[in-house]
């Protein structure tokens, strides 16, 4: 019998690092904040490298939401982003 679990909130942070068609600032990682509410239908990440421009925090957050699966950002990346 399967056991099926949902996620109804996350507040998840981590490390972004090396990933294809995202250049990130000084070639390094840069960490993300997800913020996901299932019943408030909220998906939203957050870039906390304050050292960054608004505009690449910007392109940061869109190629996430364009690129990352929301179980891949509570389950981990599992090292580089191959997308």
């Amino acid at each position: 019998m399967e056991n099926r679990r949902n996620v109804d909130k996350v507040l998840s942070v981590f490390d972004l690092t090396h990933c294809q068609g995202l250049v990130l600032p000084g070639g390094g990682a840069t960490r993300v904040m997800l913020i996901y509410d299932k019943k408030e239908n909220i998906k939203e990440f957050k870039v906390l490298n304050k050292k960054i421009s608004k505009e690449t925090s910007g392109k940061i957050t869109s190629w996430l939401e364009k690129n990352i699966h929301l179980y891949e950002a509570i389950h981990g990346l599992g090292g580089e982003v191959q997308r």
